[in-house]
């Protein structure tokens, strides 16, 4: 006799619309997105929901980085809020836009590689300050 898991992939097989019909139905329900934030939050960072609210209401509302409006969940007007965590002692540091969490993800969450981003700026801007021609007035 196969398992009620291997009976529901099945079933989903031969029934594709009726499974997506009833996985509709299942998300549309109250308080699920709230319920899927709240494990994730848990399983991934050790935080619960009313910790993330806090953080959430401590940084006004917005991303730690560049000061966007977030919000823990889908809101019209707000990025999704993530949490910015050092990936060797786990701890976390606070909430961040998609953008700014993933962009200091991208320099290895090292400080040294952000001051030389920030020199190389730097540099650009003179570079491009002396090219400039003045404008006659």
């Amino acid at each position: 006799m196969p398992s009620t898991y291997e009976y529901i992939k099945k079933w989903r097989k031969k029934n594709p619309h009726k499974a997506r019909e009833y996985w509709l139905r299942w998300r549309a329900q109250p308080g699920y997105q709230r319920k899927k934030r709240e494990e994730a939050l848990w399983r991934n960072h050790r935080v619960r929901w009313d910790e993330a609210v806090a953080m959430l209401e401590a940084q006004g509302g917005r991303c730690a980085l560049c000061g966007v409006p977030i919000a823990l969940l889908k809101e019209r007007g707000k990025r999704c809020a993530h949490v910015d965590h050092c990936h060797e002692t786990n701890v976390v540091r606070g909430l961040l836009c998609v953008l700014c969490n993933t962009a200091l993800g991208r320099f290895g969450d090292t400080v040294e590689k952000v001051r030389r981003v920030v020199a190389y700026l730097e540099r650009a801007d003179d570079r491009q300050n002396q090219n400039r021609i003045p404008s006659a007035k």
